[in-house]
Order: C-alpha cells, then sequence, then structure tokens
C-alpha cells in the first residue's frame, strides 16, 4: 500500500491543482451572472470532453517512459512532441466549430455565443497544456517528483491570480484592466499555460540537464533512426494511445451528454448541474490518481518479471479506493447547503440552487463509490496493456448509459430521474466487465508466478 500512495501523491496533487484550476475559474464566473455560470457548465462539459480524449493519449506515455532504456529518451520524447501537436491540431480544430455544435444540440443562441467567444481564447492554451501534461508524464518516471509539485503549486498561484484579474478586472493607480467576464477566464488559462509551460522546461533542463544532453547527443544517433522505424514507433504509440484517449473521452461524453440535456431546461438547471459536476471533477482526482500510479508500477513489475506483487498492488489501490469515496460521499449528503454556498459566495439566494442541487449529490455519492471501483479496474488493466478491452467496456458503459438517460428523459420527462438512472445503470454494468477482465488477468499473473 505504501508503493501505492507513494507513487500517486505527485500525480494527486497535480491533478487536483488542475481541478482546483478549473474549480477556482468557474467560482469567479459564478459571480458574475447565472447566465455566465449556465455558460461555463456548458464550456466546462465540453472542453473536457474534447481535452479528455488528448488526457487519455498522452497517459499512455507514463508506462512508455517508466519502461524505457537509457538511449530511448530522444526517442520517447520526440513521439510525445509528435503526439502532443497532433492531438493540438485536432483539438483546435474543433474548438473553433463549437458554436454552431451547440446550436444544432438545441443550446441557447446566448449561452453558445459566450462559450465559442471563450474557445476563441482558450484555443491558445492547447499547445502549452498538451505539452506540459507529456512533460509531467516524463517527470513521474524520474526521482524529481518534487518538481511536479512545486510548479503545480506556481500554476496555480498565476493561474487564479491571472482569472481574478481578466474576470473582474483590476486598478492600482494608474493601471488599468478591463474585466472580461467568462471570456477573461478563457484568456487568463491561455496566459497562464504559456507561463507554466516556459517554467517547467526551465526546471526539467536545469535538473535533467546531463540526461537530457547525453540523450539527444548527435554522434550518429540520430541519423541512425530511419523515418521508417521512427514512423513505425510513432504508430506503435498510436496504437496504445489513442483508444486510451477514446476511452476516457467516452467517458465524460456521458456528463457531456447530461450537460446538453439539461441545457434546455431553465439557466438554473444546467448552473446547479455545473456546481455538482464540479465537485465531482475535484473528488475523481484521488481515485484517477490511484488508478494511474497502480499502472505505472503494474507495468515496472511486469517489466521486471515480479508478477507476485500484481496483486498486491491492485487491492492496495481498491482500499483507499473505497474509504476514500465513502467519505467524500457522506460531504455530498449531509453538506449540499455548505458546498452551494461556497461556490456560489456573493449570492444572497442559493435555495433554488440548492434545492436543484440536492438530488444530484444524492445521486453522485453512490456514483463516487462505483465509479472509483471501475476507475481502479481501468488503471489494472492498463498497467497490463489492454487498451483495446478498456475501449470496448467504455463503449458499452456509454452506449447503455445514453440509451438509457434518453429513454427515461424522454418517456417520464424527468431530468431528476433519466440521468442520474442513465449513468448508473451503465456504470455498474462497465464495472462488472472491468471485474471479470481484471480477474482473468490475475489468474494469468498467479500461473506466471507459480
Amino acid at each position: 500500500m505504501l508503493a501505492v500512495i507513494m507513487c500517486s501523491l505527485p500525480i494527486l496533487y497535480t491533478r487536483i491543482i488542475q481541478a482546483l484550476n478549473i474549480l477556482i475559474g468557474n467560482i469567479f464566473v459564478a459571480q458574475v451572472s447565472m447566465t455566465a455560470l449556465a455558460a461555463s457548465a456548458l464550456i466546462s462539459s465540453t472542453s473536457l470532453f474534447i481535452l479528455s480524449f488528448a488526457t487519455g493519449c498522452l497517459l499512455s506515455l507514463g508506462p512508455l517512459f517508466s519502461g524505457q532504456k537509457n538511449n530511448a529518451l530522444r526517442s520517447n520524447l520526440l513521439l510525445s512532441i509528435a503526439l502532443v501537436f497532433l492531438l493540438s491540431l485536432v483539438i483546435i480544430s474543433l474548438f473553433s466549430g463549437v458554436e454552431f455544435f451547440l446550436l444544432l444540440m438545441g443550446q441557447s443562441a446566448e449561452l453558445s455565443k459566450l462559450a465559442q467567444e471563450y474557445f476563441y481564447y482558450f484555443s491558445y492554451a492547447i499547445i502549452p497544456l498538451l505539452s506540459i501534461s507529456a512533460i509531467q508524464q516524463y517527470i513521474f518516471s524520474t526521482n524529481y517528483k518534487a518538481v511536479i509539485l512545486f510548479h503545480s503549486s506556481l500554476s496555480l498561484v498565476i493561474s487564479s491570480l491571472a482569472s481574478y484579474i481578466l474576470i473582474f478586472g483590476f486598478s492600482f493607480y494608474d493601471i488599468k484592466v478591463q474585466g472580461y467576464g467568462l471570456v477573461g477566464l478563457g484568456m487568463a488559462l491561455s496566459i497562464s499555460a504559456w507561463i507554466n509551460l516556459f517554467s517547467i522546461i526551465i526546471f526539467l533542463v536545469f535538473l535533467e540537464y546531463r540526461k537530457l544532453i547525453n540523450g539527444f547527443k548527435l554522434t550518429g544517433k540520430f541519423t541512425s533512426v530511419s523515418i521508417g522505424e521512427w514512423s513505425q514507433s510513432f504508430y506503435n504509440l498510436c496504437k496504445v494511445s489513442i483508444p486510451l484517449g477514446f476511452q476516457l473521452s467516452l467517458e465524460i461524453l456521458l456528463i457531456f451528454v447530461a450537460t446538453l440535456f439539461l441545457g434546455r431546461f431553465e439557466h438554473s438547471v444546467i448552473a446547479a448541474w455545473q456546481i455538482v459536476s464540479q465537485y465531482l471533477l475535484l473528488f475523481t482526482m484521488l481515485p484517477f490518481s490511484i488508478s494511474q500510479s497502480v499502472s505505472i508500477l503494474i507495468s515496472k513489475n511486469i517489466s521486471d518479471s515480479k508478477f507476485s506483487k500484481l496483486s498486491s498492488l491492485a487491492n492496495s489501490g481498491y482500499l483507499i479506493i473505497t474509504i476514500f469515496s465513502l467519505l467524500v460521499g457522506c460531504i455530498y449528503v449531509f453538506f449540499p447547503h455548505e458546498l452551494v454556498r461556497l461556490y456560489l459566495w456573493q449570492h444572497q439566494n442559493v435555495t433554488d440552487s440548492l434545492s436543484i442541487a440536492s438530488p444530484f449529490f444524492i445521486f453522485i455519492a453512490f456514483y463516487q463509490i462505483v465509479d472509483g471501483w471501475r476507475l481502479l479496474g481501468v488503471g489494472v488493466l492498463r498497467g497490463h496493456s489492454k487498451s483495446l478491452k478498456i475501449f470496448a467496456i467504455s463503449a458499452i458503459y456509454a452506449g447503455v448509459s445514453l440509451m438509457v438517460m434518453y429513454l427515461l428523459t424522454s418517456l417520464v420527462k424527468n431530468f431528476y430521474f433519466g440521468i442520474p438512472i442513465g449513468l448508473i445503470v451503465g456504470l455498474c454494468i462497465a464495472t462488472y466487465f472491468i471485474t471479470v477482465e481484471q480477474k482473468t488477468v490475475s489468474k494469468k499473473n498467479m500461473t506466471i508466478a507459480v
């Protein structure tokens, strides 16, 4: 258990900081108006859905770096750079058509226009954000994980300060900065992303100077790798990373579709959903981090032929996630008013938001526990390079959830009932298949260990 905790701590801290960057920015936006908060719900779900594909793809770099040979550093970093730019090109192209898509899905013209204005500025943050994610995957595999802790803290301060200034405005003597509301959040995230990228590159070069120089020496190593060999390596990387990307984006797709369903109701409904989903995102960071650390540790132990340790790693992860999820569930159930008040701290009356959000909080209390088990199972299978199996199960998860959501929402005409039940049914089925596949893998490991 100690190995899982120690490996997951820097990952967890980084993920929490990333979630807090989003949460703090959206809390600032919530103070502007309920319309801005409703628009931020569409923005958050859309950006998470699209960026989750890239995040899933870049997760494949963790096992790649952790199992690399000493002479593979240059090749792996170049592969990572190529993957980052390819993903960035796709994402920026998708962001350019957000308004058209939202209107096509029946969202209001006012919210769709606000979202498009936001994504125009946020598009400038894509390359640095994905580059930082790729660099972090490399650092996770080194002995310099403290760099992640320091850099993540620095990024939170920069992002929060920039968000506050550009959302609300700033005036100090003769220095005046105009506030841009929701659009200012997109500007702030782009500016802070580039600052954070340059800072983490400086940290990396300073700490890993000798290793990087040795890995990038041009003494025949560059010319010894043909274009064909590099292309094959990139193709092999894509075969692993793209299914992971689709797997993660399929899961976020459900939150995205739920937001689109709720976007057809009043702004107060989608605003309440935004509050609940942001807390869900924040508290999912620990299960997600444990899953990622277990994946890395399993990959390392398989590489070292230590098959007897794999089962204990998975069991430790399940224990940690279960205890944490139960505690979080109690917070959702017993303190919904405090959670809503924290989000809407400048609003005098939160009664309407609380009445709408309370049923959602009860739903995610159960959802958080089961989803934590599923995420851990996904991490175990990812460590065994079962990307296609993960993708297939995620497709079942998404398909069943969407079907049940649509049927119940259309027939019952009650979003409180249709959306939560749809998500839970799909989640339980996916967790069952993940468990079955994990047991199959465990039996094979025990056979090999014996």
